[in-house]
């Protein structure tokens, strides 16, 4: 019941055209991709590993969950979010539904809940109207992902009697709506925490009680707006590029940055250690991407998810490291640049 009700809606959703009405459906695809990647978890969860017998279904669920991130990501505006940190979730389902006949116990598991964390916390990193910034917290949109994660969950556990399951994921449900409702309030978003809520299975626990939920929680964030903050979907992408000239960042020390043919180059002085780098930042119609590196000590990296004030006066976004050869990766970190003068 729960296979034809999704692939339903789903084909009914992809085939619609994308009109400024139609972003209303943004939240939409959260739910549903969550919704598809809970199913396949609690299949996992319960059956503990993916078998012959289970592994189309969990290949089809696999499948509607990437549409759904894809129909996102083909709404979803830049900024408030980075349309990249979601084609890449959208790469990881793919590797998963090519490896996962494959996976011993647990694999698949630990899979499905990397890409459940790298969704959630693409959909909580955002480029603030408010402060021009890029942020990083909780929003609606990272909390409904939690809600249908955790409903998908508790639906496929009840209906094979995993009862521990279920009761697990109804109370972490609860809670992701609280936090839903606590981000409703910060940021002005919409969030239907009433609606999820009153849904049946929440007093009953039953196969049919979540039978009727499904349709109930899909239809709350039907009429949703595009993205969460709404006060952030209405920021334009920047028009114009860096300003050349002097910059100045607490980690990065000074920096000097001169136009060429594609974008800008520059070089830098770590703040700390004192260490020369160079910057490259390329554009690409209102998008802008880069690298840099400490040929000195052989670390180099990417710059990601990299955002201009629409005066030119600010830069900022994520850079990685990783030591020359890869023998060593660090994590994702924030930076931020300013202006300060020819």
């Amino acid at each position: 019941m729960r296979l034809s009700l999704a692939l339903a809606l789903a084909g009914t959703l992809l085939a619609s055209p994308l009109s400024a009405e139609a972003q209303g459906d943004a939240q939409r695809h959260i739910l549903d991709a969550g919704i598809n990647l809970g199913w396949a978890a609690g299949i996992v969860a319960t059956d503990g590993q993916v078998t012959a017998a289970n592994a189309a279904e969990v290949r089809d669920d696999l499948a509607r969950a990437r549409a759904h991130v894809a129909a996102f990501r083909a709404q979803v505006s830049d900024p408030p979010y980075h349309p990249e940190r979601f084609a890449a979730i959208e790469r990881q389902i793919d590797e998963l539904a090519r490896r996962i006949g494959g996976l011993g116990p647990g694999g698949a598991t630990r899979e499905l809940g990397l890409i459940r964390r790298h969704f959630r916390d693409a959909l909580r990193v955002f480029l603030s109207a408010r402060t021009g910034r890029l942020e990083q917290t909780g929003t609606c949109d990272s909390a409904t992902l939690e809600v249908g994660f955790l409903f998908g969950q508790g639906h496929t556990a009840i209906q094979r009697g995993n009862v521990s399951l279920e009761r697990s994921a109804r109370g972490a449900m609860m809670r992701a709506i609280a936090d839903g409702e606590a981000s409703a309030q910060r940021l002005a978003c919409p969030f239907a925490g009433a609606t999820f809520r009153a849904l049946p299975m929440m007093s009953s626990q039953t196969p049919d009680t979540y039978r009727v939920s499904l349709p109930r929680i899909q239809a709350a964030t039907a009429t949703s707006t595009p993205t969460t903050p709404p006060t952030n979907a209405t920021r334009p992408a920047t028009e114009g590029g860096p300003l050349p000239g002097r910059w100045s960042s607490r980690g990065w020390g000074r920096i000097e940055l001169r136009p060429t043919a594609s974008g800008l180059e520059g070089t830098y002085s770590d703040t700390y250690s004192r260490t020369p780098g160079g910057i490259v930042l390329v554009r690409s119609g209102a998008r802008w991407t880069g690298t840099w590196e400490e040929a000195s000590i052989g670390r180099r990296g990417r710059l990601l998810e990299v955002h201009v004030s629409p005066d030119g006066r600010r830069i900022h976004g994520r850079y990685d490291i990783t030591e020359t050869g890869g023998r060593r990766q660090y994590g994702v970190r924030d930076f931020e640049w300013t202006y300060a003068g020819e």
